[in-house]
């Protein structure tokens, strides 16, 4: 089993989820989760784009998949935050989505910088 502490700022936290995604493009690894992430971005840029252009119902469309996305993040959080107030506890909980989010977009700008690096020949894998 393998454990990684998140960076404790935002900066070090982008900078580590953009180092993973980005070697992962150098080793065409996680194909299918990233099509999965840019698609589902995508897709909710396109809901949000139609609920301020066509109806507010497509928000509701937008909202129930982010909460789908997000209850396996907000479980995690109930067991990591079991030792702390209630306050912090709430507060986690709200914020969670933003932090998420703002991970996934290091992980959508980190994944095509290491497949460039790939194809175009930038990088030198060790040999063993």
């Amino acid at each position: 089993m393998v454990f990684w502490r998140p960076r404790a700022t935002l900066k070090k936290y982008f900078k580590q989820l953009f180092g993973y995604t980005r070697s992962d493009g150098h080793g065409k690894l996680w194909f299918r989760r990233q099509i999965i992430r840019y698609t589902s971005y995508f897709v909710g840029l396109v809901l949000l784009y139609l609920t301020f252009t066509k109806s507010w119902v497509f928000i509701l469309v937008l909202l129930l998949g982010m909460l789908d996305y997000m209850r396996r993040f907000w479980l995690r959080w109930l067991v990591f935050s079991e030792k702390l107030s209630s306050a912090h506890k709430i507060l986690g909980f709200i914020i969670l989505p933003a932090i998420v989010a703002f991970g996934d977009v290091a992980k959508l700008c980190g994944w095509p910088v290491g497949v460039y690096e790939r194809r175009s020949g930038k990088i030198k894998f060790e040999k063993f």
